[in-house]
């Protein structure tokens, strides 16, 4: 748990201020439609933003992550 702590906390400073703040609504249970309006986008992005979220600390903690599909 410790190791988490750290390593998320390090993480975190990766991304945007906006990006923290969109992470910290999604981890408390915030729905889609409410962050897309909050944030200016479509709900589709919120989607996205937690699917690269999801895969950004998958990368930063050195797991091999599937090629994303190319239409």
């Amino acid at each position: 748990q410790v190791a988490f702590r750290c390593d998320f906390a390090a993480w975190r400073q990766t991304r945007t201020d906006r990006d923290r703040s969109i992470m910290d609504a999604l981890m408390v249970g915030g729905r889609t439609l409410d962050l897309a309006r909050k944030y200016g986008v479509t709900p589709p992005r919120i989607s996205q933003m937690r699917r690269e979220f999801k895969a950004d600390w998958a990368r930063f903690c050195g797991e091999r992550t599937p090629e994303p599909i190319k239409a």
